[in-house]
């Protein structure tokens, strides 16, 4: 399963600016401003946060990463009804998961692993 990295802006407004474009505001200014700005939203709706962010920009796809890798090897299992090879500690392999309808896990064997692996690091999308 492919997972992304996406971008996201947050609005938020700064009164008492001495010029126009906010170039007088310091660093902890802003930080101030973010926080007071999620603190209001979280404290009244937190729905309002979807609004308050727009959708995502910048997004690319993640590639595994070494941590991921030894995951994946240490906690591999596979699906005895449908022959899925995952991560059994990171996303496990649920009934509504397998394409049977039904899971029923056991240990996933040295070539599984690296046969999935070379498939994941080859097409992250599978």
């Amino acid at each position: 399963m492919s997972t992304y990295n996406c971008a996201f802006t947050i609005a938020f407004e700064v009164s008492g600016c001495k010029e126009p474009d906010g170039s007088d505001l310091t660093p902890a200014q802003l930080a101030t401003a973010i926080q007071q700005r999620v603190l209001r939203i979280m404290r009244h709706d937190p729905a309002e946060l979807l609004e308050a962010v727009g959708g995502a920009f910048d997004s690319f796809e993640e590639h595994m990463t070494h941590n991921q890798i030894c995951s994946f090897v240490a906690n591999a299992k596979c699906c005895y009804n449908c022959g899925e090879v995952f991560d059994s500690l990171n996303h496990p392999h649920t009934d509504e998961d397998c394409i049977v309808g039904y899971s029923s896990w056991e240990r996933a064997d040295q070539e599984m692993i690296a046969s999935q692996l070379y498939k994941r690091l080859k097409d992250p999308k599978t």
